[in-house]
């Protein structure tokens, strides 16, 4: 496993398009930013429009939401993999790998953990870029000192995370489906949809509900993104992130060890 994760690993380093995507994550995090800036020049205002609340943006609250899963980032960064993942088979990749003898289940789950690495860097670039250029455009909000660094990085565990499910959903359908374009569907229809559950929940009060809800992907990803996370809500999303990475790639797997693909 360590060889074959190294031979895909190697591959990704030289891949011309997952360092575009490295870049163009750098370029949206400038926009994103600078978009939040001007939103409330563009409304006129810096405080309210009517009765409506405009929230003051600043360099945390933008940082948390380049966490989120069900827009910008969060859809670029799945696309990304999965177009990685989908080349692995139009240039017989995968092929050579199974050909050469390798086990299937390791060629599996050996592209599973490639494309959460390659997510995971994307993850990490976008949101360091997110960081810097919105604390130099916004100013960062409140004192930047160790706690603030400290849930910064424990916000960056949790988002890690959260993207490794959609990562792992999407990577083992393509591995099952050979194809780019259905399993890219599913992914972004179910990241999108998990994550308007989980924020339409997000107002809750049923205490019940809400220890049931942190273990739900769009709920946790809404609670991230709106700051209200410790290292409980960090627990728990390891726990869903086990449990639902098993449960998507276990049948997955057993399907694409009886494919017949040499």
């Amino acid at each position: 496993m360590k060889n074959l994760l190294g031979a895909d690993l190697l591959e990704l380093r030289k891949n011309l398009l997952a360092k575009i995507m490295l870049i163009a994550l750098v370029v949206l995090a400038l926009f994103s930013v600078v978009l939040y800036f001007f939103i409330p020049k563009l409304l006129n205002t810096t405080d309210s429009l009517g009765d409506f609340e405009l929230p003051q943006y600043n360099g945390e609250l933008v940082t948390f939401a380049a966490l989120s899963t069900g827009n910008n980032a969060g859809l670029l960064i799945p696309i990304a993999v999965l177009i990685f993942v989908a080349a692995c088979f139009s240039n017989n990749t995968i092929r050579y790998k199974i050909a050469s003898g390798r086990s299937r289940i390791k060629v599996f789950y050996g592209t599973i953990i490639t494309a959460s690495i390659y997510g995971t860097v994307l993850l990490v670039a976008f949101y360091i870029a997110t960081f810097a250029l919105s604390i130099i455009v916004l100013g960062y909000g409140s004192a930047l000192n160790a706690q603030a660094i400290g849930r910064l990085f424990l916000a960056l565990l949790i988002g890690v995370l959260l993207f490794i499910q959609n990562i792992a959903l999407g990577t083992a359908l393509c591995m099952v489906c050979h194809k780019l374009v259905l399993p890219l569907i599913i992914t972004i229809v179910y990241s999108m949809g998990i994550g308007l559950v989980g924020s339409a929940l997000y107002a809750s009060t049923n205490a019940t509900l809400i220890n049931t809800m942190e273990y739900v992907s769009g709920y946790a990803s809404a609670k991230l993104v709106l700051g209200d996370f410790d290292a409980a809500l960090l627990l728990k999303t390891a726990i869903s992130t086990i449990v639902f990475v098993a449960i998507v790639t276990i049948p997955c797997a057993l399907a694409f060890r009886k494919q017949d693909i040499v």
